[in-house]
């Protein structure tokens, strides 16, 4: 089952997300009003936020998909490691969410560990830099089994599973991975150690690990405030820019979190709670990296 008439059958990594909000972003909504001015202030306020969304994914993805070219590294080094870091991405759009997904299945065009390496770096990134613009986004990434059929439509356990993580066991603004990814990345880890190739993707492997964490009720999630992601946005980024966005997106989840209190929305203030425990226990670890970032 793998010609184009009947689709691609095998493994695949899928991301699913969702930009928050944009329910009572779009109630109310009928007709266009005849001010074109105004038609076209509703259209930026909403669709336009949710291709913006688009756009930056994979602003971010394509960042990091160089970046895992690691080009500070000498020769030959650099040119091996540019030919078997190449990866494909294709995504779909769900309205106001997105899938995007990878195929698990190696080949010469295709990395499944540099793809699986740029899909956790870009969806912590954007989960960080929405929050810091006010608009938080949740997701799921998973591994298992789906179908794809052209151009680009992906079906079976793998959506499914994306999508439940998301909606399902998320709750806040971040995004959760399932056991099955960090199942991937350890057998990847201690995987085969023959070729050049294979310390490859040792590597990638073990550094995706470190962008993971778990929280007390088992749920692991990529850690978007952890030290990898600070010391990526410091190689893009002034390091009073990264502390200025960082103020910023926690301030606005103080003020999610103030909101749903008085207005006793129990079930958003205690997930809101949640984000603020997080952004509290890594202020000082990025304060005091800031600092240290200037000696």
């Amino acid at each position: 089952m793998d010609d184009e008439s009947k689709g691609t059958l095998g493994n695949y990594a899928a991301l699913f997300i969702d930009l928050l909000g944009q329910r009572d972003a779009l109630r109310g909504h009928g007709l266009l009003p005849d001010d074109h001015a105004i038609a076209i202030k509703q259209a930026k306020e909403t669709v336009g936020v949710v291709v913006g969304l688009h756009k930056l994914f994979f602003s971010f993805y394509n960042a990091y998909t160089k970046s895992a070219q690691f080009s500070d590294l000498p020769e030959p080094t650099r040119s091996i490691l540019s030919s078997v870091n190449r990866c494909q991405i294709r995504h779909q759009r769900f309205s106001d969410g997105l899938l995007i997904y990878i195929s698990l299945a190696p080949s010469s065009e295709n990395s499944p560990i540099t793809g699986l390496y740029a899909l956790l770096h870009a969806a912590g990134s954007l989960c960080f830099v929405t929050l810091a613009a006010g608009h938080p986004i949740r997701g799921g990434l998973a591994i298992a089994w789906g179908l794809e059929l052209p151009p680009n439509e992906l079906y079976g356990p793998v959506v499914a599973a994306a999508y439940e993580l998301e909606s399902g066991v998320a709750r806040f603004p971040r995004v959760v991975v399932s056991g099955q990814v960090s199942h991937y990345l350890h057998a990847n880890k201690y995987g085969p150690d023959t070729h050049f190739e294979d310390q490859y993707t040792k590597l990638v492997a073990e550094y995706c690990l470190g962008l993971l964490k778990t929280d007390s009720k088992g749920v692991t999630y990529i850690d978007y405030l952890g030290l990898p992601f600070f010391e990526a946005f410091t190689k893009k980024t002034e390091s009073n820019e990264i502390v200025s966005a960082f103020k910023k997106a926690n301030d606005f989840v103080s003020m999610q979190y103030k909101k749903w209190l008085v207005e006793n929305n129990e079930k958003l203030y205690r997930r809101y709670e949640e984000l603020k425990e997080y952004f509290d226990s890594n202020h000082q670890t990025w304060s005091k990296e800031k600092s240290q970032s200037k000696r």
